[in-house]
């Protein structure tokens, strides 16, 4: 994931609990920070695949728009999963994040999950819930 003010990360942090107590291993990744090698290596080997971010421009924020650059170019498939994320008023990266779901060929789980400004108790509860359903998708 990749989070601007927070939001994205509290939604994320949400998604890792659901499929953490579903009983499937996962790896909860700040993209900006994370090392590009060891990340790609880990979503090539992933059965499942939940991708986050904040909107800027009505598009991803910089490092997650590189990320998604690089698996289009490697398209690991048999992925399953879906999109999540935070907007102030516009919105647009739960949009890029599905296409480059489609554009890998992935079976999405669920639809995406959009959250404007900060995420309520009942939209972590959907992202728990989201993280539940690729758990049971992945066993």
């Amino acid at each position: 994931y990749e989070t601007m003010w927070g939001s994205t990360e509290q939604m994320a942090r949400a998604v890792m609990e659901g499929v953490t107590e579903a009983g499937v291993e996962a790896k909860l990744t700040l993209v900006p920070v994370s090392d590009r090698t060891e990340l790609v290596r880990d979503i090539v080997e992933s059965r499942g695949l939940a991708l986050g971010c904040s909107t800027i421009n009505m598009r991803v924020l910089p490092a997650m728009a590189s990320l998604l650059e690089e698996l289009r170019g490697l398209r690991p498939g048999g992925k399953l999963g879906f999109a999540f994320g935070s907007h102030g008023w516009g919105g647009g990266a739960v949009k890029v994040l599905e296409e480059v779901l489609d554009d890998l060929k992935a079976t999405k789980t669920r639809d995406g999950i959009k959250v404007t400004y900060r995420p309520t108790a009942a939209d972590l509860a959907t992202c728990k819930a989201a993280g539940r359903e690729l758990a049971g998708a992945v066993k």
